[in-house]
């Protein structure tokens, strides 16, 4: 698989998930505050929850769009990926350790998938800035002679 594949393959299933958990929290804000253990008292904080997490999670989707189709947004929008994803991932083992019910703040399945998009936006990043090298130093040689 070709390094610009595998980059626009993670940012793209990136894209897909945030975009799905956008709408989820546009659609059905109750049950997924309730999944996180938070509830809803009023409007206003269903209007928050779809602004702050609906709101969000799809202008970071839009971002994951934007660099998957722009070849020069490429590394930010897989920078954007590994970045908030691993974060994500630290803070949620920080909030684990420190936090009175370590299991509340330690899903498995969202956990390991921040840790595994994250790092494959890492290594995609390295393996697409190993293509653009390469691409520079072929421009150079074709330029040289």
């Amino acid at each position: 698989m070709s390094e610009l594949r595998f980059a626009r393959l993670v940012l793209g299933l990136q894209a897909l998930v945030w975009f799905g958990l956008a709408l989820a929290h546009w659609f059905y804000p109750y049950e997924m505050a309730n999944a996180r253990g938070m509830v809803l008292m009023d409007s206003a904080s269903v209007a928050e929850a779809r602004v702050w997490y609906g709101g969000m999670q799809f202008a970071l989707a839009l971002f994951a769009v934007l660099a998957f189709r722009r070849a020069e947004w490429l590394s930010a929008g897989l920078l954007l990926v590994a970045f908030v994803q691993l974060t994500l991932f630290v803070v949620r083992l920080i909030s684990g350790v420190l936090g009175e019910s370590a299991t509340a703040e330690l899903d498995l399945y969202s956990q390991g998938y921040r840790l595994v998009i994250g790092i494959l936006a890492l290594l995609a990043l390295r393996a697409h800035r190993r293509h653009e090298q390469r691409e520079l130093e072929n421009r150079r040689i074709y330029q040289g002679q």
